[in-house]
């Protein structure tokens, strides 16, 4: 008996609760991993929210009333507004797929209907995937970009070459709706470096790591992020991870069989580098060492709005095309500058 089209919209829409039966060889990756889809949208690192946009405080000081006194001192307690309240938008990202009820794979039978279906959701995510890496690393290309999220480079990070508390506003102009030149405490850590050795580039991220390190000053602080535990991680290109497994290599003679022993394994103090295959396609110039501390770096999305699909239904002015969108609201947020991020490069990362 003939399918109509009624019964393959039905059958496409079974597709939407999981990727089914399909059987696949991929070979669409144009870089090996992606680490933006793979490690930060994961439970531990989604957060949700509502709001017309996504807003927190920081605690930038105390109230300056503790003071050293003598007997029958009298009062002196003022009353400081401490913090600052930071606000990001919200970001948009959609992504469809379609096919042709007239297509052959429409005629082949139930089973092959779902597979086809699911072949054309399968390559709406791998699509998404790839922005989703552009995003997080890259962002907005400056102030005017109104749809880009604020992915690490065009927006968290600004490139200096004095090793100090100086990334400043960066490209997007202010961080939160907040200048960093006045609010300094919302400058991050930043460094130069030339070659990738241990006076150099080691000893630089070991000052990032150990400048970086913030604690919060009473024990048990309700403050955003540190209770979730120190998830730090040092991101880079795959020529300078290289050249730090080999810096590993000849610092250790017990090598055994393994000529490759410490691949995927190199760290600086204890914290693990790794490589990022956009990095190393993307900032072959400037090179950079991004340190993240994944308590304070999060993707934040509006309830409601984590890859949202519609169900397949005629397209307006197509009628034998049926089509299905997936809308994403987000972005991304960083609690604690100071803390979360870090940038060491030997040029600026924006101009590559």
């Amino acid at each position: 008996m003939a399918l109509h089209a009624d019964d393959i919209t039905d059958l496409a829409n079974q597709t939407l609760k999981d990727l089914g039966r399909l059987r696949l060889v991929e070979i669409a990756s144009d870089i090996t991993e992606y680490i933006a889809a793979s490690n930060l949208l994961n439970k531990y690192r989604v957060k949700f929210d509502n709001g017309t946009g996504i807003t927190w405080n920081l605690l930038q000081n105390g109230d300056d009333n503790a003071r050293n006194v003598g007997l029958h001192n009298r009062d002196n307690v003022n009353i400081k507004d401490g913090t600052i309240t930071l606000t990001i938008p919200w970001r948009h990202t959609t992504s469809g797929c379609a096919f042709d009820v007239r297509e052959d794979a429409m005629n082949s039978g139930p089973a092959k209907i779902v597979d086809y279906v699911a072949t054309k959701r399968y390559q709406r995510a791998i699509s998404w995937v790839e922005l989703m890496e552009q995003n997080f690393w890259q962002g907005p290309s400056g102030s005017t970009d109104e749809d880009t999220p604020f992915g690490v480079f065009g927006y968290w990070l600004d490139y200096d070459a004095t090793s100090g508390f100086n990334g400043s506003n960066g490209n997007y102009g202010t961080i939160g709706g907040k200048s960093a030149a006045t609010y300094t405490k919302l400058k991050h850590y930043t460094f130069n470096y030339t070659t990738v050795s241990d006076t150099d580039l080691v000893d630089s991220v070991r000052d990032a790591l150990v400048y970086t390190d913030f604690k919060p000053m009473v024990n048990n602080a309700p403050v955003k992020g540190y209770a979730n535990g120190q998830k730090r991680v040092i991101y880079s290109a795959w020529p300078q991870v290289k050249t730090l497994e080999k810096l590993a290599r000849s610092q250790n003679d017990d090598l055994g069989s393994d000529l490759d022993k410490y691949h995927g394994q190199v760290r600086i103090g204890r914290v693990p580098v790794e490589h990022v295959p956009w990095i190393t396609e993307n900032k072959a110039t400037s090179l950079p060492f991004v340190g993240i501390d994944w308590s304070q770096f999060h993707a934040v999305f509006r309830s409601g709005w984590w890859m949202k699909e519609t169900p397949f239904k005629e397209k307006d002015g197509q009628h034998n095309d049926r089509v299905s969108h997936m809308d994403s609201s987000y972005n991304f947020q960083c609690y604690d500058r100071r803390k979360g991020l870090w940038l060491g490069a030997k040029s600026d990362p924006l101009a590559s």
